[in-house]
């Protein structure tokens, strides 16, 4: 037996049972934006897998630490070709690094790690390394002495301060 449904006179989508969704048609009609994470593996020589980042749209975003995973010589982040490949796979177009330990995040093209990265292989397979000085860097928030204050009242005891020690000197 097929059950034939009608619209409701709202135009808007219809549910299962003919019951008409509670949502107008512009929004019920769309697919929801979700913002999918993909876990990125690289596989050792021991067949042992270890997530290397996530891809989020079109970025692929990790997380490091720089005294331990920051190449010194040259000084730089690096990635596995096979990881790189897999990432142009997936449409990625820009690459993060976060620095756990210093909170800066460094950007770049994954173009760029491609074209400008150095071939390297210290023993963990082949890698490309993309040297500091072509990554865009941005710092971390620097955090505010006193937060409950507005800046306007900072710089009124500042210069409080200065015109008080310039009088006590005098």
């Amino acid at each position: 037996m097929k059950l034939k449904t009608k619209a409701p006179l709202g135009g808007g989508a219809t549910r299962a049972a003919g019951q008409p969704n509670s949502l107008p048609r512009s929004i019920a009609d769309k697919p929801p934006q979700v913002k999918e994470k993909v876990k990125v593996y690289f596989t050792k020589e021991n067949g042992r897998k270890v997530q290397v980042g996530v891809v989020e749209g079109d970025t692929f975003k990790r997380r490091a630490k720089g005294s331990r995973h920051m190449l010194r010589n040259p000084r730089g982040w690096a990635f596995a070709i096979e990881t790189l490949a897999e990432l142009e796979r997936r449409g990625v177009k820009v690459v993060e690094v976060e620095d756990v330990e210093t909170g800066v995040h460094y950007s770049a093209g994954l173009a760029q790690v491609w074209s400008l990265g150095r071939d390297i292989n210290y023993g963990y397979g082949q890698q490309k390394c993309l040297p500091l000085s072509c990554w865009k860097t941005q710092q971390p928030a620097q955090m505010r002495m006193f937060p409950s204050q507005s800046a306007m009242q900072m710089s009124d005891r500042m210069s409080l301060l200065t015109s008080a020690t310039t009088v006590g000197l005098a």
